[in-house]
């Protein structure tokens, strides 16, 4: 019995690494700002267990205009911080966003070019979505 190739011509281990760089490439599009505000990814869905828990709000300028395309980050924070299940997401082009997490402490960081960045603290509790909104510059 011979064993099925993945592909003539190509190692196993190229194909590996093809499969590494297909789900590599579209995160650091992402980050490096490749990828429009209105196409950002805002709502990944409900977290581990399905529960809609996690931080919601919008992002501003002093004016109140919304800033699309604000990076926003989440750190757990206390004694035993929970993971944070992405690296990030941006706000959407009314300055809003949404981030599913799993009930715990965290300091939300949210940056934006030519406004600067601003953190704040947040308990999430179980089965519920904190309201949490940034005036930036």
């Amino acid at each position: 019995m011979s064993r099925p190739s993945t592909r003539p011509g190509l190692p196993r281990r190229g194909v590996l690494r093809l499969a590494a760089a297909a789900v590599a490439l579209p995160a650091a599009a992402v980050l490096a700002g490749c990828v429009p505000a209105d196409h950002a990814v805002t709502d990944p869905g409900p977290g581990p267990g399905g529960a809609a828990e996690g931080v919601e709000g919008r992002v501003t300028d002093a004016r109140g205009r919304p800033v699309a395309g604000a990076f926003v980050e989440a750190r757990g924070t206390g004694p035993r911080p929970n993971p944070v299940p992405e690296i990030a997401v941006f706000t959407d082009g009314d300055g809003r966003y949404r981030w599913f997490l799993p009930a715990g402490s965290y300091a939300i960081t949210v940056t934006a070019e030519a406004l600067g960045r601003r953190t704040l603290a947040v308990t999430v509790p179980h089965g519920r979505a904190v309201r949490l909104d940034f005036v930036l510059g």
